[in-house]
C-alpha cells in the first residue's frame, strides 16, 4: 500500500488476481501477464484470418463461372472494402464506450461465420454481395482483436505485443492462401468456402473462453512520484511513465481504435497526411484490382488450375514480409521516403501492366512476387510519413483517419476495373490499374518533401 497526501488515491498492486490500472494519462497498466490467455488469442487470431481468406484467392474465377459479369464482379469485390470503410471507425468507438473487447471479437467470427455459409449456399450475385460484405464486416473487427491482447502484456511490452499478434494475423491469412487454392482444386470451388466456415466456427468456440478484463478495470489517480519510495513503486508498475511514449507505441499498430468525431476532424486537415493518404488510396486500388481482384481471373485464362490461383495469390502476398522487415532496419528512411515511394509506385504499375504480356505461369508467379515486394514497400512507409508530423498524443487518431480515407481505394479498385473490363477488355482494365500507380509516382515526385 503506497500511502499519499488528499490529493493522492491509494493504489493497491495485487499480483495475484490480475488486477489492471490506469495512470493518470488513462493509459492501462498489466500488472502480470496470463500465458493462457495469450495463447488462446493467438490461436483464435490465427483462425480467424484463416477463415477469411480461404476463398479470396480462387474467388474472381469462381464468379465467372457463375455467369457473372465482370463489372458486377467489380462491385462484388469492392463490397468488402465498402463495410470495412463504414464499420471499423464505428466498431472502435463502440468497443472504448463499451470497455469490451472480447463481445466485438466474437462478432467478428460470427460474420465470417455468416459470410462463409452465403457464399456456400447463394448463387444469386446480390446475395453473394451481402455475404462478402459481410466478411468486411468481420475484418472491421479486427481494432478488437489488437487492443485485447496487448492488455495482456505490460506496458512496457505494449510493441512487443502489437508485433507479435500481428504475426498470427499474417500466419492464418497466408496459410489460407496457399491452402485455400489446394482445397479447391481437389473438392471443388465450395470446397473453400466449407473450410472458411469450418475454421470460423471453431474460432468461435475458442473465443468464447477469452480472457477480458476491459470492463474491470479501475480508474485511479497515479501517484505523483515525488518522494523516492513512491516513485520506486511507481515506475514498478510503469504509472509515471508518459502518456506519449504509450501513444507512440499504439500508432505502431497497423489497427487502432480509439477515436472520435471531434478528434478525428482536427488531424485530417494535416497537408501531409492528407497526401500519403491519397497516395495509400492509389495503392489499394492497384492492389484491390489485380492481386486479390481480377489477377486471379486472368491467370485461369493462361490455364492455371485452382491450386497454382492459390499459390500465386502466396506469391504475391510473401515478399511484403520481406519488405517489412527490410523496412524495420530503417533501410527506407536512409535512402530517402520520397525516393522510396517514387520508385515503389513506379514499379508497381510496371509489374501490373504488364499481366496482359505474361503467357505462363512461371512468369506470373515471378512478375506478382516482384509486385508484391514493391507494394509491401508503401503501405508501412506511407504509414510512417502519415504520422511523422502528428502529434503523438494525436498519432492513433490520424492513424484511424489514414486507413478509413484509404479504405475508398478497396472499394473503388474493383468496381473501376471490372467496370472497365466489361465495356472494353481486362488488358486495358490491368493497363488502368497500372496507369493509377504511375500517377502515384508522379505525385510522390512532385508533391512529397525530402
Amino acid at each position: 500500500m503506497i500511502k499519499k497526501t488528499d490529493k493522492e488515491q491509494k493504489i493497491k498492486i495485487n499480483t495475484v488476481t490480475n488486477e489492471r490500472f490506469h495512470n493518470a494519462s488513462g493509459t492501462k497498466v498489466t500488472l502480470y501477464s496470463d500465458k493462457h490467455a495469450k495463447l488462446l488469442l493467438e490461436i483464435t487470431t490465427f483462425l480467424f484470418w484463416f477463415s477469411l481468406y480461404t476463398y479470396p484467392s480462387i474467388f474472381s474465377p469462381y464468379l465467372k463461372e457463375l455467369k457473372i459479369s465482370t463489372g458486377v464482379i467489380g462491385i462484388i469485390l469492392g463490397s468488402y472494402g465498402l463495410s470495412q470503410a463504414i464499420f471499423r471507425i464505428p466498431i472502435g468507438i463502440f468497443s472504448d464506450k463499451m470497455k469490451d473487447r472480447k463481445s466485438f471479437v466474437i462478432l467478428g467470427i460470427v460474420f465470417s461465420v455468416i459470410s462463409a455459409l452465403g457464399l456456400l449456399f447463394f448463387k444469386h450475385p446480390g446475395l453473394i454481395f451481402f455475404s462478402r460484405l459481410f466478411a468486411g464486416v468481420a475484418s472491421s473487427t479486427w481494432v478488437a482483436f489488437s487492443v485485447l491482447y496487448p492488455s495482456y502484456y505490460k506496458q512496457s511490452e505494449s510493441s512487443e505485443a502489437i508485433s507479435r499478434i500481428f504475426i498470427f494475423q499474417g500466419a492464418g491469412t497466408m496459410s489460407a492462401m496457399f491452402l485455400g487454392g489446394m482445397i479447391a482444386e481437389n473438392f471443388g470451388w465450395e470446397a473453400s468456402f466449407v473450410a472458411g466456415g469450418v475454421t470460423a466456427l471453431i474460432a468461435l468456440l475458442m473465443s468464447i473462453f477469452i480472457k477480458d478484463d476491459s470492463k474491470n478495470v479501475i480508474n485511479v489517480k497515479a501517484p505523483e512520484c515525488k518522494d523516492k519510495a513512491a516513485n520506486q513503486n511507481c515506475k514498478s508498475i510503469g504509472c509515471c511513465e508518459e502518456s506519449s511514449s504509450t501513444s507512440a507505441v499504439t500508432a505502431k499498430s497497423n489497427e487502432t481504435s480509439t477515436m472520435t468525431i471531434r478528434s478525428l476532424i482536427s488531424v485530417i486537415n494535416d497537408p501531409t497526411l492528407l497526401m500519403v493518404s491519397f497516395l495509400a488510396i492509389l495503392m489499394q486500388f492497384n492492389n484491390t484490382a489485380t492481386v486479390i481482384g481480377f489477377t486471379p481471373l486472368y491467370a485461369e485464362t493462361i490455364g492455371a488450375n485452382r491450386f497454382q490461383l492459390g499459390l500465386l495469390t502466396f506469391f504475391s502476398q510473401l515478399p511484403g514480409i520481406f519488405a517489412s522487415m527490410i523496412g524495420s532496419k530503417g533501410v527506407y528512411i536512409k535512402i530517402g521516403e520520397k525516393k522510396t515511394i517514387t520508385v515503389a509506385f513506379f514499379l508497381t504499375a510496371v509489374f501490373s501492366g504488364v499481366i496482359p504480356l505474361v503467357k505462363t505461369m512461371e512468369m506470373m508467379y515471378i512478375t506478382q512476387f516482384l509486385n508484391g515486394f514493391f507494394r509491401g514497400i508503401l503501405l508501412p512507409v506511407l504509414t510512417g510519413l502519415g504520422i511523422k508530423n502528428i502529434e503523438p498524443a494525436k498519432r492513433a487518431t490520424a492513424l484511424g483517419a489514414f486507413q478509413a480515407i484509404y479504405a475508398i481505394g478497396i472499394v473503388a479498385g474493383p468496381i473501376i476495373f471490372g467496370l472497365i473490363s466489361q465495356a472494353t477488355e481486362m488488358w486495358v482494365g490491368f493497363l488502368s490499374a497500372g496507369a493509377i500507380s504511375l500517377i502515384g509516382s508522379i505525385i510522390a515526385l512532385v508533391a512529397l518533401k525530402e
